[in-house]
């Protein structure tokens, strides 16, 4: 298990900004940060892993040149974009896009950490030295990340969730070695529950899937409208309760995905660079952060769906088992579904006890009219009211269950063709 401590750079290091630091009763001498104490506490005493990053404004860069910086601080040094004016020079970036920055980075290394095999235990955010702006992004981009993260993690139960803090060191004016600054530690500061909700729900369809993506270059388009359609269509089959299509659908690996994201950040990243810091045009950098949280969510979903769920077992003639359907009901306990749960429970019922269920309960309840007119009246309505077993698109044996041919081959490659009833009922309300 990781730990990943993250702090701003106020200004170049040197010997007059030596301290002293008491964190947890443990001493560190002679270091610039707060941020190395903190590092070596849980590196030296904790035996733990970790991970230190240094973010610099790039007004502190003047060479734009890390290795030195790095080298001296003991960690990994980055830089970020600089607001206002310093030294008689003008720094053009803009506050959404130092969130967007140090958000990348973050996910970046997150990302790289579960490459490796490691899991991140925590984050440390030590907000005692920078700019207020410069501290006030970092707070927003760990919040959005702790979003990204709890997607990501759908699958995981609630004792693996990582836990994020600040510290803040009390001030020594001057810096003066023979006396010692404490680092306090606050753990109620990140916390606040996520919800099972879709980040990007009621963006724009043009600015998502042809403005952003055209803007990062290097990104492969059609992949990525076939990610962020499979998001869409993925999240409303768990949110309405609708299992079926997802066995007929072709879903993305997770390493896709992933490396979807790897792309987006690099070549954010790159743009960021070329564009010396300075915020680039006609760019939504909010939207970049939820575009990232909404992959994130669909790894996390696909993860989950396949926890419980084998997609892959259809039995003769593309018949689905009653018992894999009823294996989905975990699935949406699992994000806190349990309306949906139960009445997808109910309609499989409905179709185990009798293929001929239509017949049955019309002859049970004598309104014969009115339930054919409820039932076959309006495929849209009976789809969602029905858990996707809408009558006129299924067949029901004592196999399972499965939709019609010609259902089956709209759904085939749908993600890529957007096309389809099944496909445009899914997808339809969540871009505006």
């Amino acid at each position: 298990m990781g730990i990943i401590i993250i702090q701003i750079v106020p200004k170049q290091p040197s010997n007059e900004l030596l301290s002293n630091y008491v964190y947890k009763n443990y001493r560190v001498e002679n270091v610039y940060l707060p941020s190395q104490a903190i590092e070596k506490f849980y590196r030296e005493k904790e035996n733990k892993k970790t991970k230190l990053m240094l973010l610099f404004p790039c007004s502190l860069i003047e060479d734009g040149s890390t290795n030195a910086l790095a080298e001296k601080l003991g960690g990994s040094v980055f830089t970020i974009p600089s607001i206002g004016i310093y030294n008689n020079r003008e720094y053009k970036g803009n506050y959404d896009q130092i969130v967007a920055s140090i958000f990348s980075l973050i996910v970046k290394e997150f990302l790289q950490m579960k490459k490796s095999g490691e899991d991140l235990e925590e984050i440390i955010a030590e907000i005692s030295r920078g700019h207020n702006i410069f501290v006030a992004a970092l707070s927003d981009a760990l919040r959005n990340f702790l979003v990204f993260k709890d997607l990501y993690s759908l699958d995981e139960s609630k004792d693996r969730k990582i836990t994020a803090k600040v510290s803040f060191s009390k001030p020594v004016l001057p810096p003066n070695p023979t006396r010692d600054a404490y680092i306090e530690i606050f753990e109620a500061y990140f916390q606040w529950k996520s919800f099972f909700s879709l980040p990007i729900e009621k963006v724009s369809k043009n600015e998502i899937i042809n403005s952003l993506p055209s803007k990062l270059p290097g990104i492969d388009i059609r992949q990525f409208r076939k990610l962020i359609f499979s998001s869409i269509f993925v999240f409303s089959s768990i949110k309405n309760g609708i299992p079926l299509p997802l066995f007929y659908v072709e879903l993305p690996t997770e390493d896709e995905v992933r490396n979807m994201i790897e792309n987006m950040i690099d070549n954010f990243y790159r743009k960021v660079e070329e564009n010396k810091f300075d915020a680039f045009d006609n760019f939504n950098y909010r939207l970049f952060i939820r575009t990232i949280q909404t992959l994130s969510l669909l790894i996390g979903m696909t993860r989950l769906i396949r926890k419980h769920v084998n997609l892959e077992n259809l039995k003769e003639g593309n018949y689905v088992p009653f018992s894999e359907l009823r294996n989905f009901e975990k699935v949406l306990e699992d994000i806190g579904e349990t309306i949906a749960s139960r009445f997808l429970s109910s309609e499989l019922r409905k179709l185990e006890l009798d293929e001929k269920y239509l017949e049955k309960e019309i002859s049970q309840n004598g309104m014969e009219e009115n339930i054919l007119a409820r039932r076959l009246g309006d495929p849209t309505r009976n789809f969602f009211a029905h858990a996707g077993f809408e009558k006129t698109m299924i067949d029901v044996e004592k196999a399972g269950v499965r939709y019609k041919d010609e259902v089956v081959k709209e759904l085939t490659d749908c993600l890529y063709s957007e096309r389809g009833r099944i496909f445009l009922w899914l997808t339809e309300d969540y871009l505006s």
